[in-house]
């Protein structure tokens, strides 16, 4: 009778355990996170599918401090998803090549590519070994940050100044946008006056981009205003 006994209380904790087991999987599957969508955490601010062309209106104003003289120049900017690359960490960067032309009548002429990665946390760009975190992910969820995190020029706040707003440019409207500020002078700075400033549209990117650094420390304004703003978009 011990014998039985014995068989059945074996058995019985036998059953016991597979319970448990089986519980404690439904309980790990139903706590398992599901990953949000990519549209939640911002990504399609910036895409990078191969093949993506953006061509852009570049304007330009630039200020000689030694004569006086204001310039204004104006040309045409494209922008082409190419290839990807790996770097030494194995991380692929997606290859950005640049074209510029004076207007309609002219050709293209290439200028130096740029790199960009995007990664769970962040979008960086690489230009002339110079990296810069221009998005943080989830958008929205940081409203400012160290663009300067990966290279050694010293900290630049970036602000995210906007999120879902309406954007207009002086060639058409993009809706859900982001605003970022790169870099701003002090009000009211006597010396300088800098303003850093892009625009993105979800499913687009950027769609305008704002670069002034004028400095008023000599006898007149020397520097430069630049805008950069989307006229063509096309997706393969």
């Amino acid at each position: 009778m011990m014998h039985l006994h014995q068989k059945y209380s074996m058995r019985r904790l036998n059953c016991m355990q597979k319970m448990l087991l089986i519980g404690l999987l439904f309980i790990v599957v139903a706590c398992k996170k599901t990953p949000p969508p990519a549209s939640d955490q911002g990504y399609d601010y910036y895409p990078l599918d191969s093949g993506i062309t953006s061509i852009y209106r570049i304007d330009s104003i630039s200020y000689n401090d030694n004569s006086g003289k204001i310039d204004t120049f104006h040309f045409f900017l494209m922008e082409r998803m190419a290839g990807l690359v790996t770097d030494l960490t194995f991380k692929e960067h997606r290859i950005i090549e640049r074209y510029v032309r004076k207007n309609d009548s002219t050709e293209w002429e290439q200028r130096a590519s740029f790199y960009v990665l995007r990664t769970d946390y962040n979008l960086q760009k690489v230009e002339e070994n110079n990296r810069i975190v221009k998005l943080l992910f989830p958008v929205g969820n940081t409203l400012s940050w160290n663009g300067n995190m990966f290279n050694s020029q010293g900290r630049q706040t970036f602000y995210l100044l906007l999120k879902g707003n309406t954007y207009k440019s002086p060639d058409t409207t993009f809706a859900n946008t982001v605003f970022i500020q790169e870099a701003r002078s002090e009000p009211g700075n006597p010396v300088e006056e800098v303003l850093v400033t892009s625009v993105y549209a979800s499913n687009i990117g950027l769609v305008h981009h704002t670069n002034t650094y004028i400095n008023t420390q000599v006898t007149g304004r020397s520097g430069y205003k630049v805008f950069q703003n989307l006229i063509s978009y096309s997706k393969p």
